[in-house]
């Protein structure tokens, strides 16, 4: 009986060192996918949807799996033996990870599936401000990079996002360009293409894990009382569902921009 005893905790004792490699590996693994996105070491179809998508959430599956096991033989013991075998802090620790990770990864998928990916947004559907000609051929010369006229389904760009509109500022559009201007500066964009005769400037920026890159335009015209117009298009250069954060970022230049 002792050794049987002996025999069931050698197989618990392995067990729990997976639930403890399990602790160390999991945000591992995610951070190299994202962070290996991001420097280019591979594109975004391995890292995001090979590594994360994919693999990650089998290997979370089998985890889980796994980690289950564990705590249900270490109960056995604990009943077969008539005492706690106390080596259960690492499954715990374990199964908390993967299921923090496992509601991530499906919350997530529940942002791709709620609704269409909104890769280019704007505030004017119908005449929305348009890149520079230096813009269009980059983008065009730049391999992967989704189609600059992309049209999502229905009438228009903020189909999508009813929400978006024109701001109507009673400022005159000289004062408004430099206020919008330096808003994109404190918001860390990258300032490109930018004319103040013509009331428009082009800004870059990109996310932080997996390095995806999104392009914004600003137009500001004269509305013919003295106040200006304010229009923005925010379009993602990858064709990856951008889970909502153009409009994210349109609708909180504009908030930011009339609160002055």
């Amino acid at each position: 009986m002792d050794a049987h005893k002996r025999i069931f905790r050698v197989v618990i004792d392995v067990l729990v060192g997976v639930s403890a490699a399990i602790i160390f590996f999991v945000p591992i693994w995610f951070l190299v996918a994202a962070l290996g996105t991001q420097f280019g070491i591979w594109d975004y179809q391995f890292g995001l949807e090979q590594m994360t998508r994919l693999w990650g959430v089998r290997f979370l599956a089998t985890g889980l799996v796994l980690i289950a096991l564990t705590h249900v033989a270490i109960a056995a013991y604990s009943v077969w033996a008539k005492k706690l075998y106390g080596k259960f802090p690492q499954p715990v620790m374990g199964l908390l990870v993967v299921v923090l990770a496992l509601g991530w990864t499906g919350h997530i998928n529940g942002l791709r599936n709620a609704g269409e990916a909104s890769l280019d947004v704007t505030t004017d559907a119908t005449d929305p401000p348009g890149f520079s000609t230096s813009y269009h051929n980059r983008r065009r010369a730049e391999a992967g990079a989704h189609s600059i006229d992309l049209d999502l389904p229905g009438t228009g760009a903020s189909m999508a996002w009813p929400g978006l509109q024109t701001l109507t500022l009673s400022d005159p559009p000289d004062a408004v360009y430099s206020r919008a201007l330096a808003q994109a500066r404190s918001e860390g964009w990258r300032i490109g293409a930018a004319s103040r005769g013509a009331g428009m400037f082009e800004a870059g920026t990109s996310e932080f894990w997996f390095g995806f890159h999104d392009d914004m335009v600003i137009r500001i015209r004269d509305d013919g009382e003295g106040g200006s117009l304010v229009d923005m298009r925010s379009i993602a250069r990858e064709p990856v569902h951008d889970l909502g954060r153009n409009a994210q970022r349109v609708e909180a230049f504009m908030v930011a921009l009339e609160a002055g």
